[in-house]
């Protein structure tokens, strides 16, 4: 085989340190993604959870969603990884982590930028057409017509949307999946990062659900933004590896 050729695998033939640095990666991203509330997770399902019987319900149906579009997008963009890295793998890594890099230092300096508009404000008592009678400032754009099909299937469908539609919050595992070649691993990647954030999610709700007092908290700018820049420079030191081509081979 020609020096600089990747040969495609749907797996590594040998499980690597490397790999599971790179899961683990996935996984930390995905619990980042759940916690930061523009990333339309928990504040959108909050008022359909304060309604139900299980507060969690709404969260297990948004990380079934989230999964298996976590698993397609991944399988997808892992094949068209492969494609790209076969003819110029260095290079190729390199353009991938300057990008990462750049939004990572987005996040850490202008992390308010990242926001998309979306309104901040504490959850409380509100008298609503729908009969739910919790709300958050993040709650009140786009996700909630997701709803109109039911609470179930919408908030599977929100699920879906959250990985299937490219946002700021999911380039760090969108990234892994491509850099890692193949429709296997992408699958698995991007799964990890989906299952991450899915748990994450489900967690809080039921926590919330149970009286904690975690809302204000969490849905506080100063959290928010503790939140982007933790994943900001996350972001920088693996765009560094890449540019660099630090802890791996070719």
């Amino acid at each position: 085989m020609a020096r600089g050729r990747r040969r495609s695998y749907p797996f590594r033939p040998v499980p690597s340190f490397e790999l599971l640095e790179t899961f683990i990666a996935a996984f930390g991203f995905g619990v980042l993604h759940a916690l930061t509330p523009c990333a339309h997770s928990w504040p959108v399902l909050l008022p359909i959870s304060a309604r139900a019987h299980s507060g969690a319900r709404p969260g297990v149906w948004f990380g079934a969603g989230m999964l298996l579009s976590s698993l397609a997008v991944g399988a997808l963009i892992g094949g068209f990884g492969g494609a790209i890295l076969s003819s110029a793998e260095h290079r190729v890594e390199e353009v991938i982590g300057a990008v990462v890099i750049l939004l990572g230092l987005a996040l850490l300096i202008r992390p308010q930028w990242m926001h998309g508009g979306h309104l901040h404000g504490t959850c409380s008592e509100e008298v609503k057409g729908d009969g739910d009678g919790i709300a958050c400032g993040h709650t009140k754009h786009q996700p909630f017509r997701f709803f109109r099909f039911g609470r179930d299937a919408g908030a599977f469908l929100l699920g879906v949307a959250n990985m299937a539609v490219p946002c700021w919050s999911n380039v760090a595992g969108v990234t892994l999946a491509v850099k890692s070649g193949s429709v296997g691993e992408g699958a698995v990647l991007l799964g990890l990062y989906g299952l991450a954030a899915a748990l994450t999610t489900i967690a809080l709700l039921a926590f919330i659900h149970r009286g904690l007092k975690l809302t204000d908290k969490l849905a506080s700018p100063r959290f928010e933004t503790l939140m982007l820049r933790l994943a900001g420079i996350l972001m920088i030191a693996y765009g560094v590896t890449l540019v660099f081509h630090i802890g791996h081979s070719h």
